[in-house]
């Protein structure tokens, strides 16, 4: 199997206001489809023939201007979406929303935001994910840190 990835991003700050981007374009040629030993992609999927998927993201962020909290307290909203250009199939789209809270500037952030997924890309029979074409809600709370 051989995959071919190109990808753009771009992420730019600007007085408060903050966004990141990111495309993503991506060549799946399984090469020995349906043959010994199978290519683990056309076990998964049952495609023999190439496959271009493509993907993006935009997440954009404000730090809010509220008395003590200015310059920890961030609002953020994120829209992407995963696509196969190939064969009619749809896409799945994420929308996101959360707050970013900065203890120590960048190198300690609490992160807190909730998701919606359309038609979810993936599925998992040992981690009970929900499965490919579901729909579903993610809240996440997590701690970054950096040193």
């Amino acid at each position: 199997m051989q995959i071919n990835q190109f990808g753009f991003d771009m992420a730019m700050k600007y007085m408060g206001f903050s966004a990141t981007g990111e495309y993503i374009l991506r060549i799946v040629d399984p090469r020995r489809a349906g043959r010994r030993p199978f290519a683990p992609w056309w076990l998964m999927t049952r495609q023999g023939d190439t496959t271009v998927q493509h993907g993006a993201y935009l997440q954009m962020g404000y730090l809010l201007p509220i008395p003590g909290l200015e310059d920890k307290l961030e609002a953020v909203a994120r829209v992407g979406g995963v696509s196969t250009l190939a064969n009619g199939q749809e896409g799945s789209w994420e929308y996101a929303a959360g707050l970013n809270y900065y203890l120590e500037g960048d190198s300690v952030k609490l992160q807190m935001d909730v998701t919606k997924i359309y038609e979810m890309p993936m599925s998992s029979m040992h981690y009970s994910m929900a499965n490919v074409n579901d729909d579903a809600w993610i809240w996440r709370v997590q701690l970054q840190v950096s040193f």
